[in-house]
């Protein structure tokens, strides 16, 4: 629980951590809380990813396995988007990191990814969701090439250790997200990298 004048969480991994991530303004902050580009990752009955919303939230991948939810009252995430207006750009997959209950929080990569064990880079059979998903308004900054010109989501976003993307332009589908059902006609977004 938090409760900051000025909140600005970006590229963070949080796995398990108890209940919920809860985020507050007081009162007289000099600016919006923002939430963008990271990892959540809930599993089991009783717990959920978020339990406020942030002012500014999106380009998150907010993912509940085995009973856990989105948030308590917005189970899933088309729910939370509904409810709070925020997170449009946001999945909710499983991010497939390297060895979560060792506490290796590198993406899978089939294009490359660091493993602090060996001191190298590695290639895995799958490739993390979360790999070029952050906000495409944030520059890659030490990501290695070929970083797909956009930032990761987690903890290695932005970092030397971020994994690698797939070399040359890729297609994006950015909506509809994840497992989101339309009843009528709707405008299906792209985005190249």
């Amino acid at each position: 629980w938090t409760a900051h004048p000025d909140i600005d969480c970006r590229n963070c991994t949080f796995y398990q951590n108890g209940t919920t991530i809860r985020m507050y303004n007081e009162p007289n902050s000099q600016g919006p809380s923002v939430f963008k580009n990271n990892i959540v990752y809930a599993d089991g009955a009783g717990r959920s990813c978020l339990y406020s919303r942030p002012d500014v939230s999106d380009y998150n991948n907010l993912f509940a396995s085995g009973g856990a939810v989105i948030h308590p009252w917005a189970r899933d995430l088309a729910g939370w988007r509904s409810v709070t207006g925020r997170g449009a750009h946001s999945t909710t997959a499983d991010p497939l990191f390297a060895d979560h209950a060792n506490g290796d929080f590198h993406l899978k990569s089939e294009h490359g990814r660091w493993d602090p064990a060996q001191t190298d880079w590695v290639v895995d059979g799958q490739t993390s969701p979360c790999i070029d998903r952050g906000d495409p308004t944030e520059l890659p900054d030490a990501e290695p090439t070929p970083n797909g010109n956009r930032r990761n989501q987690g903890v290695y976003g932005g970092t030397a250790q971020a994994s690698k993307s797939a070399s040359g332009r890729s297609l994006y589908l950015v909506s509809p997200n994840w497992g989101e059902v339309w009843q009528s006609i709707q405008q299906i977004q792209w985005s190249a990298l």
